[in-house]
């Protein structure tokens, strides 16, 4: 699993970033501010599963007393 991950970022880079593949793909290079906005946007899901998590295990703990 984490192998096709790795894989599957590093072709997402080449075919940002490298002339060939742009062309071909029609994808223009992202800047730091893009990569940025795009991690913290797609790391929401993230963070509001795990806020579940311990609201939940809070909430379980304390219905135990």
């Amino acid at each position: 699993l984490f192998n096709g991950i790795v894989l599957s970022v590093l072709l997402q880079i080449l075919v940002v970033y490298l002339p060939p593949f742009q062309k071909i793909f029609g994808t223009v290079s992202l800047s730091l501010y893009e990569w940025l906005l795009i991690i913290a946007v797609s790391s929401i899901g993230l963070v509001m599963m795990e806020a579940s998590k311990i609201f939940v295990n809070f909430k379980t703990a304390n219905t135990r007393l």
